[in-house]
C-alpha cells in the first residue's frame, strides 16, 4: 500500500509538471504571436530607412555624373565659335540614334564636349605649344585656336603624355591662345545592361555608345539662354530646337532615378514635368530630381 501511494504521488507530480510545460508553451506561443509581427514591422521599417539613405547617396552620384557630362558644353574663351546645342524628342530621333528604342518620356541632347580638351597654349610663329595632355587626341586632328580677336583651325602635329603641338596659319595669332576640340555627342535614355533604363552617350560622328549611369530612368532637358550675352539668364526654353552655344548659359534637368533590387512601397507620389509628363515615384526606390548646371567655361 505504501509503495502504491508513493507511485501515485510520483505520477501526479509528473502530470502537474507536464501541465506546467504545456501552459508555458502556450504562453510562449501567445507571446511570439504578439512579438513576431512587431519584429517584422521593425525590420521592414529598418529596410525602408536603409533604402532611403541609399537613394540619397545615389542622387549625389547621379548629379555628379550629370555635372561631369554637361558642365563642359558651353563656350570657352572670348570667342564661342559656331557650335550649337540641340534638344530633341524621343519621338523624332536623329540618324545616329535611329536604331535605338529611346525612352518615350525622355529627351535627347546633342552638343559638343568642348571642355574635355580645352587649354591655353603659347604661339611661336605657326606653332602652338600646349603643356597639357588631352585624352583621345591624335596627330592630324583639327583643333580650334582662338584669342579675343580671331579664331582659326589648326592641325595637331605631335602628341605626348604631357603636351601637344598644333600648327596654325602664321602671324594670325600671337601670344597666349585658347586651344579646344569640338567633339559632338548625343546623350539619351534607353535600356541599359541591367535591362532597365540608363543614361547613355554616343559620338555624333562615329564610335560606339557608352553607358554612363544605370540608375537614370528618365531625363528632360531645358536650355537656359542668355540672349544678349550679358551674363544674366533670360529664358528657360521648354520647346525643342537648336541653339547657339554662345547664348547657352546653362541646362535645367528634370530626371528620375532609381535603385536596382529594391522593394517598391505602395505609396506613390506624382511629379509633373515642364513638358507635361506625370512621373510616378515612391521616394524609397525611386525619386525625381531637378538640377541647374552652369555650362559656361573660362572667358
Amino acid at each position: 500500500m505504501v509503495m502504491t501511494g508513493a507511485l501515485n504521488s510520483k505520477r501526479a507530480k509528473q502530470g502537474f509538471l507536464i501541465l506546467e510545460v504545456l501552459v508555458a508553451i502556450a504562453i510562449l506561443t501567445g507571446l511570439m504571436l504578439l512579438i513576431l509581427p512587431a519584429i517584422h514591422r521593425f525590420e521592414a521599417q529598418l529596410t525602408i530607412r536603409q533604402q532611403v539613405l541609399q537613394l540619397a547617396e545615389l542622387e549625389t552620384f547621379v548629379q555628379d555624373q550629370f555635372i561631369a557630362q554637361f558642365s563642359r558644353l558651353g563656350g570657352y574663351g572670348c570667342l564661342a565659335g559656331t557650335s550649337q546645342v540641340e534638344v530633341g524628342s524621343s519621338a523624332f530621333k536623329p540618324i545616329r540614334l535611329n536604331h535605338y528604342s529611346l525612352d518615350a518620356e525622355s529627351d535627347w541632347l546633342q552638343a559638343s564636349d568642348i571642355g574635355a580638351c580645352t587649354s591655353y597654349g603659347s604661339v611661336s610663329g605657326s606653332l602652338v605649344q600646349v603643356d597639357q595632355a588631352c585624352d583621345g587626341l591624335n596627330v592630324g586632328d583639327w583643333m580650334s585656336v582662338s584669342n579675343c580677336s580671331y579664331i582659326e583651325q589648326g592641325q595637331v602635329l605631335s602628341v605626348s603624355a604631357s603636351d601637344f603641338k598644333v600648327q596654325v596659319p602664321p602671324q594670325v595669332l600671337t601670344d597666349s591662345v585658347l586651344v579646344s576640340r569640338d567633339t559632338p555627342f548625343y546623350w539619351f535614355i534607353k535600356h541599359g545592361k541591367s535591362g532597365a533604363n540608363a543614361l547613355w552617350r554616343r559620338p555624333a560622328l562615329s564610335g560606339n555608345a557608352l553607358e554612363l549611369s544605370p540608375n537614370v530612368s528618365r531625363m528632360r532637358v531645358y536650355p537656359v539662354l542668355d540672349y544678349d550675352e550679358d551674363g544674366v539668364a533670360d529664358e528657360v526654353r521648354v520647346d525643342y530646337g537648336v541653339m547657339p552655344v554662345r547664348k547657352l548659359a546653362g541646362l535645367l534637368l528634370e530626371y528620375q532615378y532609381y535603385q536596382l533590387n529594391c522593394t517598391v512601397t505602395d505609396r506613390l507620389f506624382s511629379y509633373d514635368t515642364l513638358r507635361g509628363d506625370t512621373w510616378q515615384y515612391d521616394g524609397v526606390c525611386s525619386r525625381v530630381g531637378k538640377l541647374l548646371i552652369n555650362v559656361r567655361g573660362e572667358r
